[in-house]
């Protein structure tokens, strides 16, 4: 037979959502924020209207506002970027750029802005320059995976391309993120698209 809690101990249980769950939803929101207003874009005021909490409660849930944007940045890498280990897998050359750029494609146009990792560092200046040294990071992440697929296109003569995989990873990664410049200016699907195509036919 199950007892009774004491009515003392049973008034001290949490009431609402538990506080991970809470700090969930504050995190998925300033991703929100800082995708669309980059790091040194967005301020304490706009983070407290979004989140719906006061700065002593994101000190006390996050650290600062260098620490919140981290972690709304591998938070947004692990949600949104998951096609790209999976675009690295796939069998040929042309299917992994395929996958690369039309899902950075529908990411982009579905929210109508840039890629937040390309916005971010877009907008940081010197003073930030931790914030730009982790968004480098990132892109040399990516060229590094995209280096190792394109040498073993070369092994197994899946390209006739004989640039370098070091260049070849650069100028995949730089069309990459130039078409998150491009959305951020209004470029439409159908364009971003064509630029993609483009890129495919230089690297087969």
């Amino acid at each position: 037979m199950k007892q009774k809690l004491p009515k003392n101990l049973d008034e001290k249980r949490p009431r609402g959502r538990p506080q991970k769950f809470v700090n969930d939803d504050a995190l998925h929101q300033a991703i929100e924020v800082f995708w669309a207003h980059g790091y040194e874009g967005t301020s304490l005021t706009n983070l407290t209207d979004a989140l719906n909490m006061n700065r002593p409660s994101i000190y006390a849930a996050f650290g600062n506002k260098q620490t919140l944007f981290s972690l709304s940045l591998q938070t947004y890498i692990d949600e949104q970027l998951v096609f790209v280990d999976e675009a690295v897998k796939q069998e040929t050359l042309s299917e992994v750029i395929e996958m690369l750029f039309s899902k950075q494609i529908d990411l982009l146009t579905k929210k109508k802005r840039g890629c937040m990792l390309v916005q971010a560092a877009l907008s940081c200046g010197e003073e930030t320059q931790a914030i730009k040294d982790e968004l480098t990071e990132q892109r040399k992440l990516l060229e590094g995976k995209l280096r190792k697929r394109f040498q073993r296109a070369q092994l197994k003569k899946d390209t006739s391309s004989s640039e370098s995989p070091a260049a070849a990873a650069k100028y995949i990664t730089t069309i990459y993120q130039g078409l998150s410049v491009q959305a951020a200016s209004g470029a439409t699907k159908k364009e971003l698209t064509e630029v993609a195509e483009l890129a495919k036919k230089a690297l087969n």
